[in-house]
């Protein structure tokens, strides 16, 4: 087992090294780690990864392991997709440019995952004129003929087909399935395999054997499927030869090895021997009684208070035994000792919490299916529906007829992932399920109160809302006639800018006039309904600040990237020649300062992402009080003071200039000429006069 510190010291040798086998090494202590979102291994990561820099570009190697880690799932950031797009040098395609495989791979878009990056690069690096594909979409094969260096298009053309025709690269990585342009491929996919009676086990070794990319189980069975039915077989014919009344076993010495799942001793044992099982196109189909009872024994094992990483073992054992054949009420009957343990089958549906339910959110779409599939025959069809109402969306669109809409009426709100299913099958649902969709359950669906929707729904859903015309003109016709219904609940989904909620309002009304005329009617009361939020929130004032500190606190996030965490790092490599770690002080003091500069790189990362660089010299003259003004204020008897409003990072208070964050400036921010403020210290002021900043402070802040 990989211990912290020995997975530490592989990543100090690796920050130094492009060696093969350390990069292996490594590779193989994160695949063995788990999870990489916990601990300290997100941060090893992201240090190697900046400590590289631009040798990733020119080490084949190292391209390699930054695509190769994606393979197990490592935290997504900005570094890591700056990374993989350095890596891309070392891995194109001739006739491809490096921009258009960065798009087709996704590194620009957060919507693709970085497992799909991975996916997609395993296709790019095989990717050459001559070989064959299969179209996941359009369900046909073809072959890749050419690459137009100019447009960056790959002309293809259809197996039988006599025209070449362009499609982009992005279609070929997300959709085509790859293979080998041998003569055996021609007779695994034409009238030979019916004739040659070729066992559905014979196909299957056959055609993986000319993989030029990892596909899945599922994959195969629906390129068999669209392939031969039904132009070699009927559909009854398909389904015997695909699920053959015995179990079959492929001829060769590896099917001799194969386990019975009865023999395994836990449940991981259980997995590898019904991965194994699945992979060799073994069918289980039934067990006898003694079987079943010792791999009933064997799922007892399972613990309530086992980790995420055992509870997807479980997740996904209870699918393999129904993907290798067993009917699902025999697998339910496995598994009634443990119905009440598996957290993700919840004794309490409206009490549960979403920690509890991760198996569904983590677990590979392939083995979602059968888990709902047995879920259903282990508790009931009634448990499942009511399940499926704070899952993710992911799994509710593999759930399909166990949508129940008895069960969503009965529920008090929606979830955003609910929401959202409903919402794109709204063409093929019942009117009673699609009249969820109003605005009293977006807005509970999108609130802080909302603990059922998952995050990625949530995101969504604020997305569709703010942007789908679609869905705009749908709510108008749902609260026809109540207008004030539709401002009010709109002005209160929280988690929307007020920026958003301005840009939607006007949306609306460019699709209804009536709501124009209900908004133009009402103006003065919305007017002051807004003016009233913002003095009531004013701790939200827009977070900028001037180029001068804005490009500070850039050349001190350089500093520490490019300059003391490189020089840290050689610290604790040094320290660590010393010998024994555990009385190491120098080593110690280095990992210390690690701690420190990696925090606060965080911190000024955060900054940075968040806080707005604003030029002063820009900002219009205004009536009010606000960012990039001079306000002089009378205070009685005393002499005028004047104070400078400017940015969060610009604070001089010798010098009167405020943090527009600060109390003192909240007070003053939307007060106009001869108002009073009420200052932090208790005091009344008034405004005297609002001016521009005067030209010397501006230039000093525009750091000119």
């Amino acid at each position: 087992m990989t211990t912290a510190q020995t997975l530490e010291n592989i990543f100090l040798e690796a920050a130094e090294s492009d060696k093969k086998d350390i990069l292996s090494s490594l590779f193989s202590a994160l695949s063995a780690a788990g999870d990489l979102c916990l601990g300290d291994i997100p941060d090893h990561v992201k240090l190697l990864l900046e400590h590289w820099g631009d040798s990733i570009e020119n080490s084949q190697e190292k391209s390699v392991f930054c695509f190769r880690i994606c393979e197990i799932n490592p935290p997504d950031s900005p570094i890591l997709r700056n990374a993989l797009n350095k890596a891309l040098r070392k891995n194109l395609p001739v006739g491809i440019s490096k921009n258009i495989s960065a798009t087709a791979l996704g590194l620009k878009d957060t919507s693709v995952s970085i497992r799909e990056i991975s996916g997609r690069f395993s296709k790019l690096r095989v990717l050459k004129s001559g070989i064959h594909f299969f179209s996941e979409k359009e369900n046909k094969w073809g072959s890749i003929v050419s690459f137009d260096a100019l447009t960056g298009e790959i002309n293809i053309r259809d197996i039988g087909g006599k025209k070449n025709y362009p499609v982009t690269l992005l279609k070929v990585l997300s959709e085509f399935l790859l293979f080998e342009n041998k003569p055996e491929l021609m007779k695994l996919i034409g009238q030979e395999v019916k004739t040659d009676k070729i066992s559905f086990a014979q196909w299957s070794l056959s055609l993986k054997k000319l993989f030029l990319a990892p596909i899945t189980e599922s994959q195969m069975d629906k390129i068999a499927f669209l392939t031969l039915v039904p132009a070699f077989f009927t559909l009854d014919q398909f389904n015997e030869w695909r699920n053959p009344p015995a179990t079959e076993q492929p001829g060769g010495e590896n099917s001799a090895s194969l386990k019975s799942p009865s023999t395994a001793r836990n449940i991981r044992e259980l997995h590898c021997i019904l991965t194994d099982l699945r992979r060799n196109s073994i069918r289980i189909n039934t067990l006898s009684s003694e079987e079943r009872m010792k791999t009933g024994e064997c799922f007892s094992k399972f613990k309530e208070e086992s980790s995420l990483k055992e509870q997807i073992f479980l997740a996904e054992s209870i699918s393999l035994l129904q993907l290798c054949g067993m009917a699902e009420n025999d697998v339910a009957t496995l598994l009634e000792k443990i119905k009440d343990k598996a957290p993700f089958w919840p004794a309490d549906i409206r009490v549960t919490s979403q920690e509890n339910l991760k198996v569904w959110e983590k677990l590979p779409s392939e083995f979602i299916p059968g888990l709902l599939t047995v879920t259903g025959a282990l508790f009931s069809r009634k448990y499942l529906s009511s399940l499926l109402t704070i899952l993710p969306l992911r799994v509710i669109n593999a759930a399909g007829d166990y949508v129940d809409e008895g069960e969503i009426k009965g529920k008090g709100f929606l979830s955003a992932d609910m929401l959202m299913y409903i919402w794109k099958n709204r063409a093929k649902l019942g009117k009673g399920i699609v009249s969820n969709i109003h605005t009293r359950n977006i807005l509970l669906a999108l609130s802080e109160m909302d603990m059922v929707s998952w995050q990625n729904a949530k995101k969504d859903l604020r997305k569709l809302i703010v942007e789908n015309s679609d869905l705009q003109e749908f709510l108008l016709k749902v609260h026809a006639g109540k207008e004030e219904e539709i401002l009010d609940s709109i002005k209160n989904i929280r988690s929307l800018h007020h920026n958003e909620i301005q840009s939607l309002l006007v949306k609306i009304s460019r699709i209804s006039p009536d709501f124009k005329i209900f908004l133009e009617k009402n103006q003065s009361r919305g007017a002051l309904s807004f003016k009233q939020e913002i003095a009531a929130s004013a701790d939200k004032v827009p977070p900028v600040t001037s180029m001068k500190s804005y490009n500070q606190r850039i050349r001190d996030f350089e500093d520490i990237v490019n300059k003391q965490l490189p020089e840290n790092t050689a610290a604790i490599s040094h320290a660590r020649s010393y010998g024994d770690l555990r009385e190491n002080a120098e080593y110690s003091a280095a990992k210390e300062r690690q701690k420190f500069l990696n925090k606060r790189k965080a911190e000024l990362e955060n900054d940075l992402g968040t806080v707005i660089p604003i030029n002063f010299e820009k900002i219009e003259n205004s009536e009010f009080v606000r960012i990039g003004t001079s306000v002089t204020l009378a205070y009685g008897n005393h002499p005028d003071e004047t104070y400078h409003i400017v940015g969060q990072w610009d604070s001089h208070p010798e010098r009167n200039m405020l943090s527009c964050d600060s109390r003192f400036s909240k007070a003053l921010v939307s007060k106009r000429k001869g108002e009073s403020a009420e200052l932090p210290d208790g005091k009344t002021a008034t405004v005297v006069s609002i001016t521009p900043l005067h030209d010397e402070m501006i230039n000093e802040l525009n750091n000119e």
